[in-house]
C-alpha cells in the first residue's frame, strides 16, 4: 500500500512540474512598459477618432507583419484597417516570430507624413510588402503609434540570432 501512494505521489509530482514547465499558448507577454489600460479598442475604432492632444489609447487587433531587421516596429490589423506600431525612443523590441497573433498596444496614435525615402526604407524591412520599395513615390500617409508597451498572447523570448541583429553583431540574412 505505501508503494501504491509513493508511486502516485511521484506521478503527480512529475505531471504537476511539466504543466508548469509548458506555458500557456494564451499567456500574454509584456514588452516594453506593461500595459496599464483596462479598456482596448479596435484598431478602426482607434483611427476613426484620433485623439487631437496626444492621449494615450489602447489598441487591440493582430499582428500582420514585424520588422525583419531587428524587430522594432510591427504592423497590427482588425481585419479592416492597418496600425503601424513603432516603440517609444527605439526601448523595446519584438521576437520576429510573433506575426498573427493577438495584440495589445498602448501608446499614441496619429496620421503621419513619411517621405519617400523613410517609405522605401519601411518597405524593405517588411517580411512580404504590398508594394516593392522602387515603386513607392512621393511623400505617403500613415496611421502609427507610438507605443510605449505592448502584450502579444502566446509571445515568447527574442532569439539568440535577433538579439544579435539588435546588438549590430549580424544581420538577419547573415544569420
Amino acid at each position: 500500500m505505501k508503494r501504491i501512494i509513493f508511486s502516485i505521489s511521484i506521478l503527480l509530482f512529475g505531471v504537476n512540474l511539466l504543466l508548469a514547465q509548458a506555458p500557456a499558448s494564451n499567456e500574454w507577454t509584456n514588452y516594453g512598459k506593461e500595459m496599464t489600460a483596462t479598456k482596448t479598442v479596435a484598431v478602426n475604432e482607434a483611427l476613426k477618432e484620433i485623439p487631437k492632444d496626444g492621449k494615450t489609447v489602447a489598441v487591440e487587433g493582430v499582428i500582420s507583419d514585424v520588422c525583419q531587421s531587428k524587430g522594432c516596429w510591427l504592423m497590427m490589423t482588425d481585419g479592416k484597417q492597418q496600425l503601424r506600431v513603432q516603440f517609444e525612443g527605439y526601448s523595446f523590441f519584438v521576437p520576429w516570430e510573433v506575426k498573427g497573433k493577438k495584440i495589445k498596444a498602448q501608446g499614441v496614435v496619429k496620421l503621419k507624413t513619411i517621405d519617400e525615402k523613410t517609405a522605401q526604407h519601411w518597405a524593405e524591412e517588411q517580411s512580404n510588402p504590398e508594394v516593392k520599395p522602387k515603386d513607392i513615390k512621393g511623400e505617403q500617409s500613415i496611421y502609427m503609434m507610438t507605443a510605449s508597451g505592448v502584450a502579444v498572447e502566446g509571445g515568447d523570448v527574442i532569439s539568440k540570432e535577433q538579439q544579435d541583429a539588435i546588438d549590430g553583431k549580424k544581420k538577419k540574412d547573415e544569420l
